[in-house]
């Protein structure tokens, strides 16, 4: 059986850069998909854009021409794995009669309109759109975007839930380890969802005996570097060696995202043994199974935010006690899981 993936970004070498957790895991599963199917992917020759005005045109050039490389290319099935591909995947695939798989990380809704009016609006739209088309197979990346797509009006039955994963192999973790000064990472696109101007202010502002990394690029990133007043050390581009590496040199975790269809980033970091701070949101409690290897704060509220940070710091055996629980967490994640019950999806809709 011939699988075509169609996908904005995929890494274009063995440093493994990825711009964000829907080129990672579309990488893990295409290179697993190969045990099985005959693989061919699709991405864009524009690199890792931001969400900015600038990027609209870029976007709806790959548009045209992702829809007339799947015109010409053959497959028994299509996947598209972000709202740009979800389009041409399915104009193509009806055009040939072949069935559409899309794989959707999250439904934003209004969150759009966080991107600025004019992509806020061009997303906004796109999104309408596809959800109102009727695709062979849904995977949705957690229960929460499950329950987004069902209030947007796509039908249940359709809907596979397939989460992310990791490779345990990849990480390494040494238990207790602890930094003076702390070391805390987040990995997160420099866009306003993610909210990293509140994790500086958290620790700028209140005075946190801490070395803040913020590893990832965007649109934010000026504005970020600003707030941060040289009291953190800011990354982005790094090689997935450079990314572990970094991980097992530190000592938590936190995202403070308030729009998150997973958080990959979240489970990676669990399995270098950090105990994580997340905003408490549905999909953090579904991740983390109920609060596994992490604490909550209240999302906006920058003082709770410095308090739980401040309580893993001081607390010992709170800290060894979510570190445990972040590492038999993070292993129940894994590519090899993902890709057998997505291979699933992809037989159901062969088989229609």
């Amino acid at each position: 059986m011939k699988l075509l993936f169609l996908t904005e970004f995929f890494p274009s070498n063995q440093q493994l850069v990825f711009s964000g957790g829907v080129e990672a895991r579309t990488y893990y599963v295409a290179i697993k998909a190969k045990q099985d199917f005959s693989v061919q992917v699709i991405s864009s020759p524009f690199k890792s854009a931001p969400a900015t005005p600038f990027s609209i045109i870029p976007r709806i050039l790959f548009l045209i021409i992702s829809f007339i490389k799947v015109l010409f290319a053959d497959f028994d099935l299509i996947e598209a794995s972000n709202v740009v591909t979800y389009f041409p995947a399915y104009l193509a695939a009806k055009f040939k009669r072949k069935p559409t798989v899309i794989w959707v990380p999250d439904v934003l809704n209004r969150s759009w309109f966080e991107f600025g009016f004019l992509v806020g609006f061009f997303g906004f739209m796109i999104e309408k759109l596809y959800l109102s088309l009727s695709w062979d197979g849904v995977i949705a990346l957690s229960q929460s975007t499950k329950t987004k797509l069902i209030n947007a009006g796509v039908k249940p039955e359709i809907i596979s839930v397939v989460k992310a994963g990791i490779n345990p192999q990849e990480f390494s973790a040494r238990i207790g380890r602890r930094h003076q000064p702390t070391k805390l990472v987040c990995v997160a696109r420099l866009v306003k969802t993610k909210k990293i101007d509140q994790l500086i202010q958290a620790v700028v502002q209140h005075n946190l005996p801490i070395k803040l990394t913020v590893v990832g690029f965007g649109p934010q990133e000026k504005k970020l570097k600003k707030l941060a007043q040289g009291k953190v050390t800011f990354l982005k581009n790094l090689s997935r060696n450079d990314l572990i590496k970094l991980l097992s040199q530190s000592d938590l975790f936190c995202l403070p995202s308030v729009v998150e269809g997973f958080g990959i980033a979240t489970i990676e970091a669990m399995a270098s043994g950090l105990p994580s701070v997340l905003a408490d949101i549905p999909v953090s409690h579904e991740i983390t199974k109920a609060g596994q290897g992490a604490i909550f704060f209240e999302p906006g509220n920058i003082a709770d935010l410095a308090m739980q940070i401040n309580k893993l710091i001081n607390n010992k055996i709170l800290y060894r006690q979510k570190q445990a629980e972040a590492l038999k967490l993070s292993s129940s994640y894994t590519w090899d899981k993902v890709y057998l019950q997505t291979k699933a999806v992809y037989e159901s809709c062969f088989h229609h």
